[in-house]
C-alpha cells in the first residue's frame, strides 16, 4: 500500500527501535492497517475475529508501554482509490457473499462493509479508554497531519505515503515479538525519520510525491511504467524544490518534450542525452559539460 517502491529507496535509512527506546511518546495509529494484518492472516477463517483479539492485545501491550495510542479510523475514500480498493475488499472479505448486483456495478468507495468491522474495533477501544478519531478521508492522511502539526510523536503505519501527506517520523513493522530482532526483546519498530532520510539523500516530501507520480501509487499507475531505479537516479538529478514545477511542465508544455523525443531518437545521438555521439567517459560528457555524466535535458 501506498508509493511504489518508496520503502525500498528509505530502508537503508530506518532504525530499529525497541519500544522501550519510544515510551513516553504519543502516536497516531492507521487503525485499517492493523485490521487487514489480521484479515490477511491464514486463520482469519478459522477465527473471523482475529482483528478484534489481535488488537486488543496489540493495544494493552502499548499501554503497559507507556506508549499513548491514538487511533484513527478511515473515512470515505476518493474516487480515484475505485480499483484499488475493490481488488483490497476481494481480499479482506474473500469467501463472503457478494452483493446483489455486485458484479455489474462500480465498486463502493463508502466503505460500508469495512466501516462495520471499524466501529466493531471502535467499541472495544473505546470500553479500553483509548482515543479513536475519524478522519475524513484517508486515515494514513490524518495521522500525516496530527504528526506535521506536532499533536502526535510518531505514525505507525505500513503505508509509504504517510511521507506525501507529511508525515515527519514513521513507525513501520510494529511487532511485539520477542524474536523482532537487533537486540530488541521487547517489540520493536522500523523508525524512518523524514529530517535524516531528506539530510542522507536529499528525498523531501515533493520528491516522495514525485515518485508516486512516476512510478504509481494506489491513485495513479505511474508515468509511462517508470521503473524505481530510473524515477530515483531522475530524482537525484534535480532539487527537492524544483521537482514538482518540473514534472508539470511536462503536462503544460508537451510540444517541448515532444520535439526532444524526436531529436534524441535520430540516428547518431546518444539514447541517454540526445547529443551526438554515442560515447560517454565515467568522469563526464563533454558535450552536456558534466563531470558525472550526461545530463537529461535531452532525454527521450
Amino acid at each position: 500500500m501506498g508509493i511504489k517502491g518508496l520503502w525500498t529507496v528509505l530502508s537503508p535509512y530506518s532504525e530499529k527501535k525497541s519500544l522501550h527506546e519510544i515510551r513516553g511518546e504519543t502516536v497516531a495509529i492507521d487503525l485499517s492497517g492493523w485490521v487487514c494484518d489480521s484479515q490477511n492472516v491464514t486463520e482469519y477463517h478459522v477465527q473471523p475475529k482475529l482483528y478484534l483479539r489481535n488488537l486488543f492485545f496489540r493495544t494493552v501491550y502499548l499501554v503497559l508501554a507507556d506508549i499513548n495510542p491514538v487511533f484513527v479510523l478511515e473515512g470515505d475514500a476518493p474516487e480515484l482509490k475505485r480499483d484499488v480498493m475493490a481488488a483490497r475488499n476481494a481480499i479482506q472479505f474473500r469467501g463472503a457473499a457478494p452483493k446483489t448486483g455486485s458484479r455489474t456495478n462500480k465498486p463502493s468507495v463508502t466503505r460500508n462493509r469495512f466501516k462495520g468491522v471499524l466501529r466493531e474495533c471502535e467499541n472495544l477501544l473505546k470500553s479500553m479508554g483509548v482515543q479513536c478519531i475519524k478522519g475524513s478521508g484517508e486515515a494514513e492522511a490524518t495521522c500525516a497531519m496530527l504528526n506535521s502539526q506536532g499533536l502526535v510523536d510518531a505514525v505507525i503505519s505500513q503505508d509509504s505515503d504517510c511521507f506525501a501527506y507529511g508525515a515527519r517520523r514513521v513507525y513501520r513493522n510494529f511487532s511485539v515479538s520477542t524474536a523482532a530482532g537487533a537486540g530488541a526483546m521487547q517489540g520493536s519498530v522500523d523508525c524512518y525519520d523524514a529530517a535524516y532520510m531528506y539530510e542522507s539523500n536529499g528525498f523531501g516530501r515533493n520528491k516522495m510525491v514525485a515518485l508516486a507520480l512516476l512510478c504509481g501509487s494506489d491513485y495513479n499507475v505511474g508515468a509511462c511504467g517508470s521503473s524505481i531505479n530510473t524515477a530515483v537516479q531522475f530524482l537525484h538529478t534535480v532539487p527537492e524544490s524544483d521537482i514538482i514545477p518540473r514534472l508539470l511542465s511536462w503536462v503544460l508544455d508537451p510540444a517541448q518534450f515532444e520535439e526532444r523525443s524526436r531529436w534524441a531518437s535520430a540516428p547518431g545521438r546518444c539514447d541517454r542525452c540526445g547529443h551526438v555521439g554515442r560515447t560517454h567517459l565515467r568522469n563526464g560528457c563533454p558535450v552536456c559539460a558534466t563531470h558525472r555524466g550526461c545530463t537529461d535535458l535531452g532525454h527521450k
